[in-house]
This record gives C-alpha cells, structure tokens and sequence, in this order.
C-alpha cells in the first residue's frame, strides 16, 4: 500500500504545528483514504472510498479519534447512516437507511451505547419495531408490526430479556396468543384465542 504525506506548517498562538495529508491506495492503485495527521493523529475530515472510486464513508477526527459527524453511504451513492462521534464513542442521534435510500432505523447512542426508543422500517417505509433501551440493553415496551402495519407483537423487556405479559396477533390484528414471561422464559399459563374470541390454554414447549 502506497502512502503520500504532504507537509503543511499551521500557527496557532505562536506554536507550530506539523500537518500531513495521507493518502493511502488501493492494490490497483485507486485512493482508498485521505486525511491529515497532526502530530501524527488524525484529524479534521477523513474520506474513505470503495475500491471503484465510489465514496465510502466521511469522518471527522480529533487528536485520533472520532469526533464530530460520520457519514457512511453505499457503493450506489445512496446515504447508508449518519452518527455523531464525541471523543471517540457515539453520542445522541443516529440515522441509518436501507440500501435503496428508505430509512432503515434510528435512535439514540449514550456513551456508545442504544438508549431510549430505537425505530426499525422495512423497506416499504412502515415500522417494522419500537424497541427501548437504557445503557445498551432493551428495557421497556416493544413493538413488532407485521409489513401491513397491523400490530404483530407486544410486551416488555427487562434488562435484556422478557419479562411481564406478551400478545400475539396475526396479519388482520387478531389475538393469537398471550402470556407472562419471567427472566427470558415463559411463566404460568399462556392462551390461544380462537376466531370467535373466546381462549384456551396454550400448551406450549420452549421450542414454540
């Protein structure tokens, strides 16, 4: 791999400052990266490319580490995810998209971590999932949708696994199941409902 440095002299309140542009190459000899060093860390705006020439990815660096906007965008030209980078971990907002430019999902990072409520698309563009988190687990309400944008499934997590009453439905909304989880397993009894409304017990096995 091919690497160019190119000096440059900054003066800042009466210190120098060394800068260097780096540029690094693919095998056949297409750019791969460029940025600047400065006292040989990396700095201001980076960018990345795929081996076609295609723009890969922009990151903002501060004495090495991530520190400002990222952007990330598919070999297409279409935008893969947006985040936000403090010294070095991710913070508030985050955007990410499918492949075709529809969003994908978005939410919040707190010290590198998910935290709050986290949204999932299909790529049709309706919901696919709400998802809670605090400090990188799921804790809280979930939501699944089935595609038509009818509720699929609803319950809660509790520090990273289920916990309390679930509902099942199907494609039209209409109660399947229901029951109480307990540390990720099932608890007690659990329902299946019949078209007519009225329920039975569900005996289940853990592989349902």
């Amino acid at each position: 791999m091919l690497r160019f440095y190119y000096g440059v002299l900054i003066l800042i309140s009466g210190s120098v400052y060394a800068q260097e542009l780096q540029e690094d190459f693919y095998p056949n000899g297409t750019l791969r990266s460029s940025g600047y060093l400065l006292n040989k860390l990396k700095d201001g705006t980076w960018k990345y490319y795929y081996p076609g020439g295609e723009l890969n990815a922009e990151e903002n660096f501060r004495e090495g580490k991530l520190n400002g906007s990222v952007i990330y965008y598919y070999q297409n030209g279409n935008l893969q995810g947006k985040e936000y980078w403090m010294k070095g971990m991710l913070q508030d907002s985050a955007t990410y998209f499918h492949k075709d430019g529809v969003l994908y999902r978005k939410g919040l990072y707190r010290n590198g971590l998910y935290d709050g409520l986290w949204i999932y698309f299909y790529s049709s563009g309706g919901i696919d999932r709400e998802i809670n988190y605090v400090h990188g687990m799921l804790n809280g309400q979930v939501k699944h949708y089935h595609e038509n944008g009818v509720l699929a499934q609803q319950g809660y997590y509790k520090d990273g696994v289920e916990a309390g009453e679930w509902f099942f439905y199907d494609g039209q909304g209409r109660l399947e199941y229901s029951g109480h989880f307990q540390n990720g397993k099932r608890l007690g009894e659990w329902y299946r409902y019949l078209k007519n409304g009225k329920k039975r017990l569900w005996h289940y096995s853990e592989r349902d």
